[in-house]
């Protein structure tokens, strides 16, 4: 007798003699169920020396699914398999650093069913830190700016967005300046003052928040040429002797940030008509100079300008002074 899926079987029993027992008449179900095909859309996110794996239940083959079992494909230490009841299961014990990828496959009562299509391939990490301190901080000084510089620290294992630089007098904040890209590792911090001290701090910023500042760089002074001096009145030579005039002019007032190192006097020999016949220079005068008697080399009128100077540069000249008598 062939058995499908359900069949009513009845039966008798005989005697000896040839007499028959009342029918028994039984109702059977007998499963055509298959193993589930292979699970679908197996896809993995690496986690801290983990792994979550997840995918979509298969065809169950006519048998709810009792269970899944998850392999994991490496080339590194071999790694149990594990074995869950849902479409989701986290596999622990991993190794940080190496990679790794999954298959599933389903078991119901009638067996398990192919194994699913290799996940995509995942690495295991820590989670991610706040950065580290920028390290290697310096500063030069420009012209009502400085420039900044430093070295990037870890990221912490999430890219570097950004910096913050903090811009002090002393241990008194002036200001914080944002730099961008996170790939700089240095920014020009403008609006400061000339003659002014100022030191630098450093810190990173990732997606998991901002890490410590760096250690305070060298304090720096911004400064540029002194600004443009006055001339004093010049004074005519005296008769007889060696050609000479004297030129005067007030302390530089605008230092440019920069304390002034000296002077160039400049004895312009005019024609009638304002025009310069020749031009003499003095050497640089000290600091604290205010006035030089030039020796000049022809009789004439003459006019002078004065020129600071600092550890940055030269001003410009000053305007022309009174016209005077070299002789």
């Amino acid at each position: 007798m062939g058995v499908t899926s359900s069949q009513t079987i009845k039966a008798a029993a005989f005697d000896a003699a040839g007499n028959r027992s009342p029918v028994l008449t039984s109702d059977y179900v007998i499963s055509t169920a298959t193993a589930p095909a292979a699970p679908t859309a197996v896809t993995a996110v690496a986690g801290n020396a983990s792994a979550t794996v997840n995918w979509t239940a298969p065809a169950n083959g006519g048998s709810p699914i009792l269970d899944y079992t998850v392999q994991t494909l490496t080339l590194g230490a071999a790694v149990p398999d594990v074995t869950v009841t849902g479409t989701s299961a986290t596999v622990s014990g991993l190794t940080n650093g190496t990679q790794y990828a999954f298959k599933v496959t389903a078991r119901n009562a009638a067996g398990s069913g192919p194994a699913s299509s290799q996940s995509n391939t995942v690495v295991p990490a820590p989670p991610a830190t706040r950065p580290g301190a920028p390290t290697g901080i310096s500063a030069t000084a420009g012209n009502a700016q400085a420039t900044v510089r430093w070295v990037a620290p870890a990221d912490g294992g999430s890219a570097i967005t950004s910096y913050e630089v903090l811009v002090r007098t002393g241990t008194t904040v002036v200001k914080t300046v944002p730099v961008t890209p996170g790939t700089s590792t240095s920014t020009v911090v403008t609006g400061l003052l000339n003659g002014t001290s100022y030191n630098f701090r450093v810190r990173a910023i990732n997606a998991v928040g901002t890490g410590a500042y760096s250690v305070v760089s060298a304090a720096v002074t911004p400064a540029t040429v002194p600004g443009q001096p006055a001339i004093g009145t010049a004074v005519a030579g005296t008769t007889g002797g060696a050609i000479t005039a004297t030129a005067n002019w007030p302390a530089a007032t605008n230092t440019g940030g920069s304390a002034i190192t000296g002077y160039k006097i400049r004895a312009l020999r005019m024609s009638s008509t304002g025009t310069v016949l020749g031009t003499t220079t003095s050497a640089l005068l000290p600091a604290s100079s205010r006035s030089l008697q030039m020796t000049l080399p022809l009789l004439g009128n003459y006019r002078f300008t004065v020129q600071a100077f600092n550890a940055i540069g030269a001003s410009l000249q000053s305007a022309r002074s009174n016209l005077v008598a070299g002789r």
